[in-house]
């Protein structure tokens, strides 16, 4: 959020849920979700008549973050997404990936890697749609001491 020269007055940790009813009762003037597209929650607790809009985003150039622009890229939600969002909206996609402490413990963290590269193909036929957009290939192409040695693909 601070990456977009947001500044919130205050900031509340709230289910998406309650963050609807809050946002329709006024009590907060947006929120922040990532989730992947489309999300069911959002089709089925908001309704055009709720007047809410989806704000557009974009990530200020990092040129020397390589990293950090592996993991989000700029993106637009496609107009009629959801029965309330009429018009496209620039926003951020985020990309999925395993994060570990800097302190990991690879006996914890290798076997999840390596039950999602093993499955990754049956993942993408018969799970959630952003399973689709996993790709390993991304961040081990990465020369960053961010990437952990623990989820090598």
């Amino acid at each position: 959020m601070y990456h977009l020269d947001i500044q919130p007055k205050a900031i509340k940790a709230l289910d998406i849920k309650r963050s609807i009813d809050a946002l329709r009762k006024q009590e907060i003037d947006g929120f922040f979700y990532v989730v992947g597209v489309p999300a069911k929650v959002l089709e089925e607790q908001i309704l055009p008549e709720d007047n809410f809009q989806v704000l557009p985003l974009a990530l200020p150039t990092q040129p020397n973050d390589e990293f950090l622009s592996k993991i989000y890229a700029n993106g637009v939600l496609p107009a009629n997404t959801y029965d309330w969002q009429t018009e496209p909206v620039n926003t951020l996609k985020v990309k999925s990936y395993l994060f570990t402490f800097a302190d990991e413990n690879c006996n914890y963290i290798t076997p999840v890697a390596k039950l999602i590269t093993e499955n990754l193909a049956w993942l993408q036929e018969n799970g959630d749609p952003v399973w689709k957009q996993v790709d390993p290939k991304d961040l081990s192409q990465l020369n960053s001491q961010r990437v952990s040695s623990c989820a090598v693909m």
